[in-house]
Formats: structure tokens, sequence, C-alpha cells
């Protein structure tokens, strides 16, 4: 894909609720590569299929680059395209500003940034994100994602000669990292009759469940009070329609940091999905499907608004036939006592 000795890479293949992703780390940042080995160990595979290829390019914002002004020009009538497909107002214009904005701290003369302006050429072809101070491009037709992940410098103390980290790389680029890992996934799962959802997913005794709500929805508190053999994941799960069967995966997206001490299960088959409500007892209601066919809409990770119109109607029609499967509760919960018994 590059060639030239300044462009060497670490390589790790990851499989992510059934989607490979081939990532490819400058050799000069070590850290963020070690640290996805350590924490995402479970997802590498010897698989030599080809998926996603994902280039993780750390940045500086310390060191800005002079663009021609027809490009940047060129990039805003691109983002506002992009943009179009919803009413303007200052927000959308402030938001094509800022990732023109931190376009600028990116080498136009280099190989990947040239790629990207190549990738600009073809309309409708490229999708892309900012969250913060991260840029996030993905190209439909290559299936080739770029990860522009703002680096800050180390800082450090010093007591008695010691000196301690107060930051490290690892730990400043992870969250840029992982918000990339979503968006790629959210596509590449809406392509494959999957979804990535703002959900736990939980099993026991060889049964499993979905619970859906937004953050503060009490997800973390569900799947505690479940005391499940497996939990796919607490926040952000992988979900998808095979054949006639609805499945969650496991999920590195997760807000409880702690190791299985069983065995990895991959997958299980759901039974039910439940809404989440907080209230003072344990009590399942009745619930349309058309009301939580929007709730699932609005809870899809990750940038569900930027993609492009094909794969936005995509996304609709896989959560209309993940809910023709399954039936549908509401939950009102209390934050204590047990709860499995009364969900299956």
């Amino acid at each position: 894909m590059f060639k030239g000795k300044s462009l060497r890479r670490r390589h790790l293949n990851l499989e992510i609720g059934g989607q490979i992703f081939n990532i490819f780390f400058p050799k000069a940042d070590y850290s963020l590569y070690s640290g996805i080995k350590r924490e995402w160990g479970q997802y590498i595979t010897d698989s030599d299929e080809r998926g996603c290829s994902v280039e993780v390019l750390p940045y500086s914002q310390d060191r800005p680059f002079s663009w021609d002004r027809a490009e940047l020009d060129r990039f805003r009538k691109y983002f506002s395209m992009i943009h179009s497909r919803f009413p303007s107002d200052d927000r959308i214009d402030r938001a094509i500003e800022e990732s023109i904005r931190l376009l600028q701290h990116l080498d136009p003369e280099e190989e990947r940034s040239k790629l990207i302006r190549s990738l600009f050429e073809k309309p409708g072809s490229l999708l892309y994100v900012h969250t913060g101070s991260d840029l996030f491009f993905f190209d439909t037709e290559s299936e080739l994602a770029f990860f522009f992940i703002q680096k800050k410098a180390l800082l450090f103390s010093i007591l008695l000669g010691i000196i301690n980290g107060v930051s490290s790389t690892q730990s400043v680029l992870m969250p840029g990292f992982i918000n990339g890992m979503m968006f790629a996934l959210s596509y590449m799962l809406i392509r494959n009759k999957g979804l990535l959802l703002h959900a736990s997913a939980v099993q026991k005794g060889g049964r499993t469940v979905l619970f859906l709500g937004p953050s503060g929805a009490g997800k973390s508190t569900v799947t505690r009070l479940c005391e499940p053999d497996v939990c796919f994941s607490d926040d952000g799960t992988v979900v998808r329609k095979e054949d006639n069967h609805v499945y969650a995966y496991k999920s590195p997206f997760t807000q409880d940091r702690r190791k299985d001490r069983k065995p990895v299960q991959v997958r299980g088959e759901v039974e039910k999905i439940f809404l989440l409500k907080k209230g003072h007892d344990h009590v399942i209601l009745p619930i349309e499907k058309s009301e939580i066919m929007h709730i699932m809409l609005m809870n899809l990770i990750h940038f569900y608004k930027y993609l492009d119109d094909q794969t936005a109607r995509e996304g609709f029609y896989i959560v209309k036939e993940i809910l023709d499967i399954l039936p549908v509760y509401k939950l009102e919960f209390a934050r204590e006592g047990e709860i499995w018994d009364n969900i299956i």
C-alpha cells in the first residue's frame, strides 16, 4: 500500500464482531501498539483474511502546517456536502471549520495525507468525523481508514531524582483509537447485517439478553444485578443478524475493565431486548416496537449521522429485521435486588 523507508510500521490483526481489521502503527509510536496488544489481546487474530485496513497516525498540534488555500476550500466544500444531510445551523458551520483547523496540523506532503487528498476527488466515497482533536476518515470503496489522533507532549514531575509520568502516550492516544475503531466498526457491521449499540449484553445459564439505553440509563447497574456468567459488553455491544437469529458478540468497548476469569465466549444468541428505565422495583412493561425502533436508531454507535445515505438506510432496515425476530419490553428496575429470574 505504502512504500518507502520512512513508512515502516507495526501491524496487528484484530477481529471484533466477526469483522477483521488490519491495524498499522508507526514504529515510532510503540506505546500505543503495545497498549492495544495488552488491553485487546483476546481480539488479536492470526487470520490472514483481508479486512478494513486502518492507518493509526498520531500527530501533534504543536506543529501546524501550511496548506494551499484552494486545497482547504476544496475540503470545506466536501465537508459541507457531507453535512448537507442536516438542517443548516451554526453548529454545523463550526464543525466544518473545526475539521479544517485540525486538518492543518497534518503534513500535506506526508504520503498518507496525499492519499486522503486524492480520496476527496471522489465525492461520496469518503466518510469523516472529528471528536475533540481527533480526525477519522473512512474510504467506503477501498475499506481504508485513517485515524489521526492528537499526540500530546508527555508531562513529567521530578521528585528526589525519580521521574514519574503524569500521563503517557498510551493513555492519551487510547481514547482516540477507541473512537476510531467504533467509527469504522459501525460502518463495517451495517454492511454485514450488524449494529454497534449503546447497550449491555449478558448471558447467564446459557441464555442471553440485551439491555438498551443511553449513557446513564443503568446498563452497568443492571449488568451487576444479573450476576452474569458472561458480559459481552456493558456499553458498546456488537449485535448481528445471522439467518433468522440475532447474536451479541464480545466487545472491547466496555466500562468494566475487569478481566474475565472464565474462558472468553465470543457470542451468544439474544432472546429478548429490554429498554431500561430506573424505578423503585423490578417491573416489566409492554412497549411498542415502533417506540423501541426509534430508540435503537438513536443509540447506534458511532456517528450514525455521518454515514452516507445508503448505509444509513441499511442500518434502519437491520434494526427493523432484528425487531421482527426478537420480543421487546420496557424494564423498570431498582438499584438493588436479584433481577435475572424476573426477566427470563
